[in-house]
């Protein structure tokens, strides 16, 4: 249970830092799929959502009772334009073009959300707190007027917890969404993306009722379960979709897979967790989170003895570059150890997997010594210049025990030149 917590605080921390536009990845200058194609002009008015007081100071605006969402023709090609510039990363020349598109008269839930994120990235926050508010109220009267759309309820939550600091709206707005889905509200084939948004959605909500997860009655705690397995389900579902076309956004695909690789290793299951989170280093390898859930796989695994396990975590590992450094030395040992076969449990009459540092390094330094005179002793001309086995039994166990403590192997090496009898 406590595990599951903390994927839920970091789940839900993610979606905070990553849902403040769409595309949500645009810090890492990698960008959303398009906007979805403008609506036609609607002639009813949808029903108006609530209003939303300025921010402090600020002078208040005449209310916007209109949410109707407008895209006329003469904003298509602005839009169009505003699009590419977007997934560039131009957001500059994104918000000229976006402002033309609303001269035009274009209105949207979507071209406020858009202009105020390229408002926020050219470092005008106040602007982008004013956009977003009229972005909110499109959305809400979206949501109010009964869409089966994801979106709304996505960009809407979204607003209120990153941008306008409402967590009790931001929260009502995700239990909303979590409704909608258990009622059949939204379309049953949903797209990799909106799987995904729906999926971050949940993580709102379980931000918002993780206190339950500390209660001692299984009542209260059982609601939250079943929201983490639906989530984990979108997931899959997000992953399933994401995967299978070849335009989808892969970032979006990366931080699923993290998702369902996290739910996995909660469940125990390394092999499947292995499998996602290897997926999810080979689209970026630069992506902290699955490189380092794969070196700590690998060592749990190596501290619980399961070799296989531990080797194929850490084969699995494409970067960033200090997670697949710690990598290669435990896939160096435990390799040399499966070679060696049976390693001693014991030195100077203790079991080794409870010394202390100390003790462990000395013993490292000690049979260190030992196979360095070995070989320095052995024929050139021989078969093999391999080192006494007890020696080198004892190095690898007592390098091994060390690495299974979290201590710093590399550094130890380093500073003892003991390279090339790790990497030999």
């Amino acid at each position: 249970m406590p595990r599951l917590s903390r994927r839920i605080r970091f789940a839900t921390l993610v979606a905070v830092v990553l849902l403040i536009a769409a595309p949500a990845e645009a810090r890492r200058k990698k960008k959303d799929a398009a906007p979805p194609a403008p609506p036609a002009a609607v002639t009813e008015p949808a029903p108006a959502a609530p209003e939303i007081a300025p921010a402090p100071g600020a002078a208040a605006p005449a209310p916007e009772t209109d949410f109707t969402e407008v895209v006329p023709a003469a904003a298509q090609a602005d839009l169009a334009a505003a699009s590419e510039q977007y997934r560039r990363g131009d957001y500059a020349g994104a918000m000229e073009a976006l402002t033309r598109a609303e001269t035009a008269g274009a209105k949207t839930g979507l071209l406020y959300y858009q202009m105020g994120f390229c408002q926020r990235m050219l470092n005008n926050p106040d602007a982008n707190l004013d956009l977003k508010r009229r972005a909110a109220g499109y959305f809400g009267a979206s949501i109010a007027a009964g869409t089966t759309e994801v979106d709304p309820y996505y960009y809407l939550a979204a607003t209120y917890l990153q941008d306008l600091g409402d967590m009790a709206k931001g929260y009502e707005v995700a239990a909303k969404a979590v409704e909608a889905r258990r009622s059949g509200k939204f379309n049953r084939d949903l797209p990799g993306d909106a799987y995904f948004r729906l999926g971050r959605l949940y993580g709102f909500s379980l931000q918002a009722n993780q206190g339950a997860l500390a209660s001692p009655d299984p009542e209260v705690k059982a609601p939250v379960l079943q929201l983490a397995a639906e989530q984990v389900e979108l997931y899959k579902l997000a992953v399933e979709k994401l995967e299978s076309d070849p335009v989808a956004n892969k970032v979006y695909l990366g931080l699923a897979l993290n998702e369902v690789g996290s739910a996995a290793r909660n469940a125990g299951d390394l092999a499947a967790a292995t499998v996602a989170y290897g997926r999810a280093s080979d689209l970026d390898p630069l992506q902290e989170t699955p490189g380092y859930a794969l070196n700590d796989m690998g060592r749990e695994a190596c501290v619980a003895g399961d070799y296989p396990a531990a080797l194929a975590a850490w084969e699995a590992i494409r970067g960033p570059d200090e997670a697949k450094t710690a990598a290669q030395y435990g896939l160096r040992l435990v390799r040399r150890a499966v070679d060696y076969g049976v390693l001693p449990t014991q030195f100077e009459g203790k079991e080794i997997a409870s010394l202390d540092q100390a003790t462990l390094e000395r013993g490292i330094l000690a049979a260190a010594e030992a196979l360095r005179a070995a070989a320095a002793e052995a024929d050139p001309n021989a078969p093999t210049s391999e080192a006494p086995g007890e020696q080198q039994g004892t190095f690898l166990a007592l390098l091994i025990a060390y690495m299974n403590q979290g201590l710093d192997v590399r550094g130890l090496v380093l500073q003892n030149q003991l390279v090339p009898l790790v990497f030999r």
